[in-house]
């Protein structure tokens, strides 16, 4: 009952619910006599998440929650079934002859944490590498330091607060209670300060994948076989190398199209001068830990006022070729004229983000990559660019794109600032192919400008219509799912419970 009154108010999270499922039928099998900490209780609890929200299974807390249970049930059983033997397991009069009983106590309590920090810091090591690139190098350390102040004074005072607090004695307890928490984020400072995180950058799916699959067979299997399972960690670990990783990716956009990364020589570079902590530190943490190269800002290149609407200006030529220009003398860099006008010069390719709707059709003209940050229903640009829009990225999420240079072509070079780019006579006769938002090739109009760029897009959840999913598609101006066309043309059984279930 108290369990399950803390997973009614805690939120219901994924750990929180696999240890309520654990608890549970633990107790249920101490009262029926029957082993509790077993691995059919940790599958039964996966069994339950899974039906009641499967998208959790893709998420570290799912992963790294049930892989240290699995692990620490796995480790100990290896250890009982070990030293089953009297003959092989230590006698207490052994261990009392070289230690007093307290002190004897107190090393079985530090070898218990040890061993439990270990295993779960190395089960929990590969997911925490793949989904947040970096591992705790003194998880250890923290755990011994702060695990005794919870299990001794913050766990009982609390048990002891909740118990007075109906006649009003609960006072104290809390203090005691608020102490030992204080010691334990002083830990946590102390530890922190010790840079003990190791980055590892980013780790590639199927490494996590072999890795993954090593573990499994280690932790599951109970024989002999279960050590092929190392073996295949470390064909994992060696697939991560740098030398067969896949390359990394040119350029990074956030969700809601704001925030453009360009991974250069010099480090990482941003459109925004103070970018988003978690963001822009998940991206540099992916990418080894690279400097923040921050924009060149240009007060001086500022949108035409009011009074210019009787005649209004090329903005193309007024606000774009100028950034275009300083781009290409500085490559890998933005330039902007303000936190939403700007443009850089990355791998031969003209890249700009911009949040101004006037700026569209000129940026089309000017560039190979266009970033509009603000919801427009425009899909592509008729020049050949590639245009991502807030609202395209609504559906994908995150985007990684590898910039892929066209056979024989190394790409435009920028407008002038005084020009316009116009098309040659025999680029005006030919057709050039273009993304279409579906993922497709489709032939633009003859007389479009060629960008001599084409872009591998990896997107985080493109084409993804589940329950957890649904809202992506949702318009609120019509009220109504605007869904992909296979989505829309074949409706299948899941795609029709999502939306019943999202209305």
């Amino acid at each position: 009952m108290t369990a399950t009154a803390y997973l009614l108010i805690s939120g219901g999270s994924v750990p929180t619910r696999r240890a309520w499922v654990m608890l549970s039928v633990m107790l249920i099998a101490v009262v029926f006599d029957r082993p509790a900490l077993t691995m059919r209780n940790v599958a039964l609890a996966a069994l339950v998440i899974i039906v009641t929200s499967p998208s959790a299974v893709v998420g570290p807390g799912f992963q790294m929650s049930f892989a240290a249970t699995a692990g620490l049930i796995a480790a100990y059983a290896a250890i009982k079934h070990r030293y089953a033997d009297p003959e092989r397991r230590v006698k207490p009069s052994a261990l009392a002859a070289i230690l007093p009983g307290w002190l004897a106590f107190i090393f079985k309590a530090a070898l218990g944490l040890a061993i439990t920090s270990v295993v779960a810091g190395l089960a929990t090591g590969l997911f925490s590498a793949y989904h947040f690139h970096r591992v705790a190098a003194y998880g250890l350390l923290a755990n011994l330091l702060a695990m005794p102040l919870v299990t001794l004074v913050v766990m009982p005072a609390g048990l002891a607060a909740m118990l007075l607090m109906p006649l009003g004695l609960d006072y104290a307890p809390l203090q005691i209670m608020g102490l030992g928490l204080e010691g334990v984020i002083s830990v946590a400072y102390f530890v922190e300060r010790l840079s003990g995180d190791i980055q590892v950058g980013l780790v590639p799916l199927h490494a996590t994948a072999i890795s993954g699959a090593g573990f499994v067979i280690l932790v599951f299997l109970s024989s002999r076989l279960r050590l092929a399972g190392l073996g295949i960690i470390a064909l994992g670990m060696v697939s991560a190398s740098p030398a067969l990783a896949p390359p990394r990716p040119d350029i990074l956009i956030s969700e809601d199209g704001r925030l453009v990364g360009l991974h250069g020589p010099l480090g990482l570079a941003s459109n925004a001068t103070r970018p988003s902590d978690f963001t822009f530190g998940q991206w540099q943490t992916a990418f080894g830990g690279p400097a923040h190269h921050a924009p060149q800002m240009h007060k001086d290149i500022s949108m035409p006022g009011e009074d210019t609407a009787r005649q209004p200006p090329d903005l193309g030529a007024l606000m774009l070729d100028p950034l275009i220009a300083m781009a290409r003398r500085d490559a890998s860099r933005f330039q902007c004229a303000s936190r939403g006008i700007c443009a850089a010069w990355h791998l031969q390719a003209v890249i700009v983000a911009i949040d101004r709707p006037e700026l569209i059709g000129p940026a089309c003209d000017r560039a190979d990559l266009l970033i509009v940050s603000i919801p427009v229903r425009m899909t592509f640009c008729r020049s050949g660019a590639k245009l991502i829009t807030a609202r395209s990225l609504r559906r994908t999420g995150s985007l990684a794109l590898h910039v892929m240079h066209r056979a024989g072509d190394i790409g435009p070079a920028p407008p002038s600032m005084n020009a316009r780019p116009q098309p040659n006579r025999d680029e005006a006769m030919d057709p050039i192919a273009v993304d279409d938002p579906a993922g497709k090739q489709s032939t633009a109009a003859p007389g479009r400008r060629p960008t001599g760029f084409l872009f591998r897009i990896e997107a985080a959840v493109s084409n993804i219509v589940r329950p957890w999913t649904i809202q992506r598609y949702y318009d609120w101006r019509t009220r109504s799912f605007d869904l992909p066309d296979w989505a829309s043309t074949h409706r299948r059984p899941s795609i029709t419970r999502a939306l019943l279930s999202s209305q």
